[in-house]
């Protein structure tokens, strides 16, 4: 009896360590690392976006030397209390009022993120535009935008 018992333990052993080895050679065989390679670098990028998408980017790119964390809400009303330097002009005494969108400010940030992975504190930074109107002497109005 004692052998009998012996005897199947060694050949369920035995064919568990065939069917591991036969599993294994399998594997190594028919699979093939993935390796990830960047397919455009940082001006192939660039080139991809439009105007408005450029701008974002390069207000991204301003905002890693300069990133402040200022709490408060900035509107038109409020603006003239700060100063212009700690804005990025988007645009400037523009016949019309150019707003730039919600994909815009997407693709553009996308952009930035993909092409400086490492720069955390301006990718976490979050963009919001100030667009100002200004009414001329002779009645027609302009418009600014500053982020």
């Amino acid at each position: 009896m004692r052998i009998r018992n012996h005897y199947r333990r060694n050949k369920t052993s035995i064919i568990r360590g065939l069917l591991l080895c036969a599993i294994m050679v399998s594997f190594f065989s028919f699979s093939k690392p993935i390796t990830a390679k960047a397919s455009l670098d940082e001006q192939e990028v660039y080139k991809l976006l439009n105007a408005n998408e450029k701008k974002v980017y390069d207000i991204y790119e301003t905002l890693e030397d300069s990133t402040r964390s200022i709490k408060t809400n900035i509107t038109p009303r409020n603006f003239h209390k700060y100063s212009r330097k700690n804005f990025f002009k988007v645009y400037a005494n523009s016949s019309k009022k150019k707003k730039i969108k919600a994909s815009e400010l997407r693709n553009g940030r996308r952009a930035y993120v993909y092409t400086h992975p490492t720069k955390l504190a301006a990718s976490m930074s979050s963009l919001q535009f100030v667009y100002i109107e200004k009414t001329k002497s002779n009645g027609k109005k302009k418009y600014s935008c500053y982020a």
